[in-house]
């Protein structure tokens, strides 16, 4: 969030940095965080959902996770897909829209 507050700063114009984040949390809903790992390969590591605002902080609940579980005998990062159990607010607005539940 830090680097899409930055960004708009580099633009030039004159902001408030609260009004840039409330500009951001109303404006992004998924954030898909990718990584590159030891092996090389990139995988989304972090789904969250932006919540919103509290006080000047964008709050932000991670949905899945990739949890690491080592290194196989070739040397690829091996690991799954995990939930958090947390239900995104905008699950009823993608099922709205033909989102499939998984």
């Amino acid at each position: 969030m830090a680097r899409l507050e930055n960004m708009v700063s580099m633009s030039g114009l004159e902001l408030p940095v609260n009004a840039v984040r409330k500009q951001i949390a109303s404006a992004i809903h998924i954030i898909i965080q990718l990584a590159r790992l030891e092996d090389g390969s990139r995988r989304i590591v972090s789904i969250q959902e932006v919540e919103g605002m509290e006080g000047e902080v964008i709050t932000l609940s991670e949905i899945f996770k990739y949890s690491r579980q080592g290194i196989d005998e070739n040397g690829v990062v091996r690991g799954q897909y995990c939930s958090t159990g947390i239900v995104p607010k905008c699950l009823a607005n993608l099922k709205q829209r033909g989102a499939k539940a998984i």
